[in-house]
């Protein structure tokens, strides 16, 4: 498959195929002008709206992103909810936290 650079050179039917594939992935899953990085992780009913995710981030089972950008290798656990947060490489938000427009 071609890079992100040359989406614009992918016929309608790359596209198709590419969607169809991606199903099981987006399953249960929401994800709205948004950026997902390489080998991000996202569990079930996740909900991503406005968002930077980066290369290698996990993202468990029932947690809400908006209006943040989660750098390299990021671990969010079950039910967690962030709004207007910026989150540092590494960094593990716990099952069950809700930050609003932190730092952290």
């Amino acid at each position: 498959m071609e890079p992100l650079s040359d989406l614009v050179s992918i016929s309608f039917f790359d596209v198709v195929v590419v969607l169809w594939l991606a199903r099981p992935f987006l399953r249960n899953r929401s994800v709205k002008r948004s950026v997902l990085g390489e080998r991000c992780t996202l569990g079930n009913n996740v909900k991503i709206v406005n968002s930077v995710i980066m290369d290698d981030t996990t993202i468990a089972d029932g947690s809400h992103i908006q209006n943040c950008v989660l750098c390299k290798g990021v671990v969010v656990g079950e039910r967690c909810a962030l709004k207007d947060c910026n989150v540092g490489a590494a960094w593990q938000v716990g099952d069950e936290e809700e930050h609003r427009g932190e730092t952290l």
